[in-house]
């Protein structure tokens, strides 16, 4: 996976590395298992979401077939975030990487023949105590910079 990865060490080096993989074909079939899981695990009729999985099914299917599969990477932030918040509570480090050739990665993991590809990577573990990096004072935008007031 490291030379899919620029060649970068927290790929080999991380204790668990997990690929977040989106769907590259969504259609009202996913809808419909979807509902099935509300549906189960809330303990709710399926009858009584049919409005809400018409609604579904009507936005993805009217969604053009080259939008779909960035909403649904896009989805894959989601899971990242909560990754990184159950993470944060467990003081375990996660770095979360854009910075990897998603085909490779489709190829290797066979990710391609289940619909899936490779949209967000992160190397998850604790950093090592000899490692100078945790001690840098983080860089972020300024306020001022990062956000737009309207």
């Amino acid at each position: 996976m490291q030379p899919a990865s620029w060649g970068q060490s927290q790929v080999v080096d991380a204790s668990h590395l997990l690929v977040f993989a989106n769907q590259t074909q969504v259609d009202a079939t996913d809808v419909d298992n979807y509902i099935t899981n509300v549906s189960t695990t809330r303990n709710i009729p399926v009858e009584a979401l049919t409005g809400y999985a018409d609604y579904m099914k009507g936005a993805v299917g009217n969604m053009p077939d080259e939008v779909k599969p960035i909403w649904t990477a896009k989805q894959t932030y989601i899971a990242l975030s909560n990754l990184l918040n159950a993470a944060a509570e467990l003081k375990i480090d996660v770095t979360p990487m854009e910075g990897f050739i998603p085909a490779q990665y489709n190829e290797i993991l066979g990710l391609d023949k289940l619909h899936l590809n490779a949209a967000l990577v992160a190397a998850v573990g604790y950093r090592h105590a000899d490692d100078e990096t945790q001690h840098y004072v983080k860089v972020r935008k300024s306020n001022e910079d990062l956000f737009l007031t309207l």
